[in-house]
């Protein structure tokens, strides 16, 4: 697990990386500047979909939630659905934490 220390918000269009990247992976700019990322991130469930049979490397986590949240500053952001949570399209979710492997974790 990373922490949120580690990761950063792409000035040019918002993304949420890791800050070692040099390039956004979104955008594909350069990075030469990042901002800290908010301590509360919240937004809303867009799209969803429950992965049962995973690739090889997440095998073991299927079957896992894959959400698309809409961040209160309109940036969208793919993560995880915090395990044993049900996804409601349209409900409030906020940052749990953050994964090096699965990227942000959320929580309804």
């Amino acid at each position: 697990m990373t922490t949120k220390s580690e990761w950063r918000q792409c000035e040019a269009c918002t993304a949420i990386i890791l800050r070692e990247h040099a390039v956004c992976p979104n955008c594909n700019e350069e990075i030469d500047a990042t901002a800290d990322i908010p301590k509360e991130l919240t937004g809303t469930i867009t799209a969803f979909t429950t992965i049962h049979i995973a690739p090889e490397k997440y095998r073991e986590d299927a079957p896992y939630t894959v959400v698309l949240v809409r961040l209160d500053n309109n940036t969208n952001v793919m993560g995880r659905l915090l395990h044993g949570q049900s996804p409601v399209q349209g409900s409030s979710v906020h940052l749990d934490y953050f994964s090096a492997e699965n990227g942000p974790i959320f929580s309804v």
